[in-house]
């Protein structure tokens, strides 16, 4: 775990740690945990797994959007519906994966330290950003879809 090291001389002046746990010492204050118990485990992870099913939802809706159009329309309802489910995602998802990563971060620091829990955490521009892109993307699609459909009916 990292722990936020504004204002300190350097690792050894963090009092308040439980025992059974020390700072690595390097660029940044780690806080590593000899015998992590099952509580700490769980934490850490909750800070690790929203992002990894972000990431892995992520991966299937383009492999299932690209698969689409490789064996038929590529301008489809179908893939208009999974690039806005995937836009929504990335953007809401992003926000909530950073939320629960927050709360774990929190958690887990209150398991090492016998003060105030200490953690940081930063807002994912980049995947809600790519979230935006998406959703702009299939209305590009949904365009591309109602523009074929009108020169279908001229013809």
């Amino acid at each position: 775990m990292t722990i936020d090291g504004t204002g300190l001389d350097g690792p050894d002046s963090i009092a308040g740690l439980r025992p059974g746990i020390h700072l690595a010492r390097g660029t940044g204050l780690r806080a590593v945990v000899d015998h992590p118990t099952t509580r700490q485990v769980v934490w850490h992870v909750g800070q690790r797994l929203p992002w990894f099913l972000l990431a892995m939802f992520t991966l299937a809706a383009l492999l299932l959007v690209v698969r689409a159009a490789r064996r038929g329309d590529p301008f489809s309802v179908a893939n208009v519906r999974r690039l806005q489910a995937l836009g929504w995602v990335l953007t809401v998802g992003s926000v909530v994966a950073a939320g629960v990563e927050l709360l774990a971060a929190f958690a887990l620091s209150s398991t090492i330290t016998t003060g105030a829990p200490n953690a940081t955490a930063s807002l994912p521009i980049f995947w809600a950003f790519g979230g935006l892109c998406v959703l702009a993307l299939s209305e590009v699609v949904k365009r591309g879809l109602a523009l074929r459909e009108d020169l279908a009916t001229v013809i």
